[in-house]
């Protein structure tokens, strides 16, 4: 896992988790969760972008890394805030759904990491070591 990933992994799961539990527990029913989750969603994505600045690799490359990982980090931050408004505040099943996915996606947000020009041609085109 890139140590850059640590940053929107962490601003999607304490994002999610504290703003879900505030609103879950404060019984927040629509359209104020939206005017809550929109705003920590938006914190979150640039989160995301911003795992990139200066990293070391090819600008274009870290351009795309960053939309990538800042949306994944919104995906996450969703599913886990939806996930947690679902089973605490409705006391649904639906909501452990979304908290798996959430997972997933907080497990997919490590993958993403900028490459350098010449690390296609010396791994063997995938980004894995040459066999």
């Amino acid at each position: 896992m890139p140590d850059r990933a640590i940053i929107p992994l962490l601003a999607s799961l304490a994002g999610g988790f504290i703003v879900g539990v505030i609103t879950a527990v404060t019984q927040t029913y629509s359209p104020e969760t939206l005017y809550v989750g929109i705003p920590v969603g938006v914190l979150v994505f640039g989160a995301g972008f911003a795992s990139v600045i200066k990293a070391e690799g090819e600008e274009k490359e870290r351009w795309i890394v960053g939309a990538i990982r800042g949306l994944v980090a919104v995906a996450t931050f969703g599913f886990l805030y939806v996930g947690l408004l679902i089973a605490v505040r409705d006391g649904n099943f639906v909501g452990l759904v979304f908290l798996l996915i959430a997972g997933l996606f907080a497990g997919l947000l490590t993958r993403f990491r900028v490459r350098d020009r010449g690390q296609l041609r010396d791994y063997g085109g995938r980004g894995q070591p040459a066999a």
